[in-house]
């Protein structure tokens, strides 16, 4: 039993380190997959306009359906998840410059997207570089200087920090020991600085979500 629960963790460690198409779709699925909130994405929306959207981390569309339902005619949300089981436009490794390269011919104005955190330090470069807005769904440690991260947001630091209230993300009755918040990069905008969503405006957008 405990030689089988030892070859467990040994195989999370090593897919929290291997590039992501070298990953079993399902065991990401299993590991990673927190589908977003609504109310997390409206909070966003109520501050940001979004248009002609990617999605490379689409899951089950938790964000782009909110975001969908907001475009304007002619605006589009392009999708994309590297789980073939995922309902998705594409099935890129959105941690490779490929990928990206491939993103870019659609020419998406933003980037709106949840990714696995642990894989946050590659996709975060990539789609400020290749797009012109993005804004992730990120938690506040994702600010701290490391020795991966440290290069990046000293070039690129985010524009704007949309604040969130701690969400219970794994459904287990206790919330995350850091919050989360959209890390925004979008200097066209001239917006710029930390908001915060209270308590009481998440009530709100949930209580919306019920009666609509």
């Amino acid at each position: 039993h405990h030689r089988g629960v030892a070859r467990a963790v040994r195989a999370v460690l090593r897919m929290k380190q291997a590039p992501l198409l070298e990953v079993d779709p399902s065991a990401r699925r299993e590991f990673e997959y927190y589908p977003t909130p609504e109310w997390m994405t409206r909070a966003l929306l109520r501050r940001v306009h979004v248009f002609d959207v990617l999605e490379p981390c689409s899951g089950e569309n938790a964000i782009t359906k909110v975001v969908a339902a907001t475009q304007s005619y002619g605006s589009f949300v392009l999708t994309n998840d590297l789980d073939p089981a995922r309902p998705a436009d594409m099935h890129l490794d959105a941690t490779t410059e490929q990928a990206w390269t491939r993103f870019e011919k659609y020419r998406p104005h933003w980037v709106v997207t949840n990714p696995p955190f642990n894989l946050a330090d590659a996709i975060v470069p990539l789609a400020v570089r290749h797009v012109r807005s993005v804004a992730m769904m990120l938690r506040l440690s994702w600010l701290e200087p490391t020795a991966a991260r440290a290069p990046f947001l000293s070039a690129h630091p985010p524009s704007r920090l949309i604040v969130l209230p701690r969400h219970d993300w794994r459904g287990a009755g206790s919330t995350d020991s850091v919050t989360s918040a959209w890390f925004v990069w979008d200097e066209g905008s001239g917006r710029k600085g930390i908001e915060i969503v209270t308590k009481q405006e998440r009530d709100e957008l949930i209580a919306q979500e019920r009666t609509c």
